[in-house]
């Protein structure tokens, strides 16, 4: 009878040990959702400063730039009416942009982005965005290198799409790299029945805790102030979106030496 007590007593114990581990197992659950939720807000918070920011400056230009020529109108010559009127040009296209992003971001998140799919050359896509890009970066005295398989048909994809896509990844790749930098663009048919396109640069890299979370909301690099200009943050969301609804992958890897190296694919046959 002893014996037996001993053991239901031992039983007793066990269970309660357990149930006080899974107790803990659900805290510390609950624990790490709240941290995380409490990271999410701060970024979005950190976020929605940084927005108001980049809203402000351009608002501020056309405001001042209105201003002037409607107070000085007479006295301006037709040079400072036109600088002006290029001011006001510019802060209207960089909001509108900033516009199409958040709309963009939205119809991915709701399901609603679509794609356009028509027959066109992959890597003449590219060398257009290149040549776009290409007196940006010789601003700053980098150079873009570019190295096109060949190999690849015609195939259907959407266009005006990979380019937003090239747009963020490229502007991105001159932001975030060093004066007398590189940047390199490579295109490979994987004979996979997918195409690979890589952007690569030579600039401050990206850590690891960051590499997956870039492409989320209210997420950017923390490049310690080298970078000035932050921009909305939304690119890299737009272009998750983009490839996903191609039915391909966008990641990141490290660059060698240094920098970053920006890699998605996108089906060279329809489904």
């Amino acid at each position: 009878m002893l014996v037996i007590l001993v053991f239901y007593l031992f039983y007793l114990f066990l269970k309660k040990d357990q149930s006080l581990l899974e107790l803990k197992a659900k805290y510390e659950h609950l624990k790490k959702n709240e941290d995380r939720q409490l990271e999410f807000v701060q970024q979005r918070e950190d976020y929605e400063a940084m927005m108001v920011h980049e809203l402000r400056s351009p608002l501020s230009v056309i405001r001042g730039s209105a201003d002037l020529i409607k107070k000085e109108s007479e006295k301006l010559s037709l040079q400072q009416k036109d600088s002006l009127l290029t001011q006001i040009f510019d802060s209207c296209t960089f909001l509108l942009n900033i516009v199409n992003d958040i709309l963009d971001v939205s119809k991915i998140e709701s399901g609603r982005f679509e794609i356009k799919k028509s027959t066109g050359n992959l890597n003449s896509v590219l060398q257009q965005c290149v040549d776009y890009y290409t007196p940006l970066a010789q601003e700053r005295d980098i150079k873009i290198n570019t190295e096109f398989d060949t190999s690849m048909a015609d195939f259907k994809f959407d266009q005006d799409a990979i380019m937003h896509v090239m747009g963020n990844l490229l502007s991105n790749a001159i932001k975030f790299n060093k004066n007398k930098g590189a940047i390199s663009v490579i295109s490979k048919n994987k004979n996979d029945g997918y195409a690979q396109i890589s952007v690569s640069d030579t600039g401050f890299g990206i850590p690891d805790d960051m590499k997956m979370r870039l492409f989320n909301k209210f997420v950017q690099v923390d490049n310690n102030k080298k970078v000035s200009q932050k921009g909305t943050g939304l690119g890299l969301v737009i272009a998750k979106g983009i490839v996903e609804s191609h039915s391909g992958k966008i990641w990141i890897e490290n660059n060698s030496p240094e920098g970053a190296v920006f890699k998605f694919t996108i089906p060279i046959k329809d489904d």
